[in-house]
């Protein structure tokens, strides 16, 4: 059982991972990452692969300005050795 989840894991990190490779430089919101997977929003889970990514340093994330009521959204790009 532990395999499936770890080749779910896996699978997702890639798809993501592929996406943000596909313009490297290039920062992506969540919502540019959704529509490039079909998806109307990343879950949860998307963004927790995101965040392992990260750690990982695949993936950059960080905070950009909007005019949002909140004042900002995140915004992710592939490492520079990525």
């Amino acid at each position: 059982m532990v395999e499936k989840s770890i080749s779910r894991l896996e699978k997702q990190s890639d798809i993501l991972l592929n996406v943000l490779k596909e313009a490297p430089g290039q920062w992506f919101t969540r919502s540019d990452i959704a529509k490039s997977i079909d998806k109307r929003k990343l879950s949860s889970y998307d963004i927790a692969m995101l965040e392992i990514l990260q750690a990982q340093g695949l993936v950059e994330i960080r905070h950009r300005e909007n005019r949002t009521p909140i004042g900002y959204e995140f915004v992710y790009r592939t490492a520079d050795h990525a």
